[in-house]
């Protein structure tokens, strides 16, 4: 559901002129989503190859965008790094949770290779590049940018160029296949408990076996997972005036912190309890218990930054015509002339450094709210109706 809400945003940046409305994009959005979602399965899969080599691709083109944004454009002029609490640190953990919640699907990952004894080779290889990876770009990114970094996509920091337009355009496509992924896997389980084979499409090899032996396979797939996405899309249509990233923290500390931390001791302990030592029991504890309490902070923290957003309400569809992010380094306002947003050395009523940055840093009168320096991904500093400027809300003003 997540997912499918945050979809529309990638739209809105690649195509910043167009009068469709954030909730029209999210239903244009769901045409190729559906699409990549009827692929069957991982193992024997064409279309899957060819998904994960477009993947990589991307992963390597989006990495160097990065490094070559960095220095190209430099740091912005006005930043700070304080404004953090314990509920937006915690919040952020969450949001790790899931961001690495994949080794939830670890089991089915194995399930579907040709050689299941090289995964934890592969596993560990690629690990090995991601971590640095996060951990390199993220701090380059936030010691040049500080707290404005955009936590919708950290090209926001940007200038928008032909390089920038031409890589929005392309993730429209490519972005889709990464976030399939786990989503196949949870249909395929679902699919195999029915006997629904993924190698079967037009007519049904296991009768004997098969729930739904009249039904061609195919079908089932089309209505069970379109039907699902329907259920995200209701969902995301619901909750389209609230922070993607807040609402992605919550729903990760509640599900990617069980599948990925503490649930796999707990059924390991079942399984292979009377086989462990005290020692190793002890260990198993010691996880369950952290991981439980990183849970139930990030869950309490998520939900006190959604009850904190004042104007997020259900079904926002006219509030959130124009929410998508927006160029924190290029964006101009229609009381005033410039067009160096982040970048901009100026002062005064309509730029950044008033605009922004004595919101979200403190200083002459303003208290300091790490909220306002976080550009519409978090609901707070947003297009105006007609796209000419940025309007803030109170808290975040004189």
């Amino acid at each position: 559901m997540i997912q499918t809400l945050g979809g529309f945003g990638h739209w809105q940046t690649a195509f910043p002129n167009s009068p469709i409305c954030a909730w029209q994009w999210m239903l244009i959005n769901a045409i190729p989503y559906f699409f990549f979602l009827q692929i069957p399965s991982f193992s024997g899969s064409s279309p899957m190859k060819i998904a994960t080599g477009i993947t990589l691709v991307g992963t390597v083109w989006r990495v160097l965008m990065y490094v070559g944004g960095f220095l190209v454009f430099g740091a912005y002029p006005y930043r700070c790094y304080g404004g953090q609490d314990l509920t937006t640190i915690f919040s952020g953990a969450a949001n790790l949770m899931g961001s690495f919640g994949v080794k939830a699907l670890v089991p089915e990952m194995i399930r579907e290779m040709k050689t299941p004894s090289d995964f934890h080779k592969s596993w560990a290889i690629s690990q090995a590049f991601a971590v640095p990876l996060y951990i390199g770009v993220g701090l380059w990114g936030f010691a040049l940018f500080g707290i404005f970094v955009d936590g919708q996509d950290l090209f926001l920091n940007f200038k928008n160029n032909a390089w920038m337009e031409i890589y929005f355009v392309a993730k429209l496509v490519t972005g889709f296949l990464p976030l399939c992924y786990g989503q196949i896997l949870f249909f395929l389980k679902f699919e195999l408990h029915y006997g629904v084979l993924p190698s079967d499409w037009f007519s049904v090899s296991n009768p004997e076996t098969n729930r739904f032996p009249t039904m061609p396979p195919v079908l089932f797939r089309l209505l069970w997972r379109g039907g699902m996405l329907a259920v995200w899309l209701f969902l995301g249509q619901m909750f389209i005036g609230f922070s993607v990233f807040t609402l992605f923290s919550l729903v990760s500390a509640i599900t990617a912190a069980a599948f990925s931390f503490y649930l796999p001791y707990v059924f390991a302990w079942i399984a292979f309890g009377s086989e462990l030592s005290a020692r190793r029991k002890a260990m198993y504890a010691l996880f369950i218990a952290v991981s439980l309490a990183f849970s139930g902070i990030g869950i309490y923290t998520s939900a006190a930054q959604i009850a904190s957003f004042k104007s997020a309400k259900l079904f926002d569809f006219e509030g959130t015509c124009s929410s998508a992010g927006f160029f924190m380094g290029q964006w101009k306002s229609n009381n005033y002339a410039g067009n160096n947003g982040g970048y901009s050395h100026a002062t005064g009523n309509g730029t950044f450094h008033d605009t922004f940055y004595r919101g979200a840093c403190g200083g002459n009168g303003f208290g300091g709210n790490l909220n306002c320096g976080q550009a519409c991904s978090t609901g707070f500093c947003c297009w105006n109706k007609d796209r000419t400027g940025i309007d803030c809300p109170l808290e975040c003003k004189r």
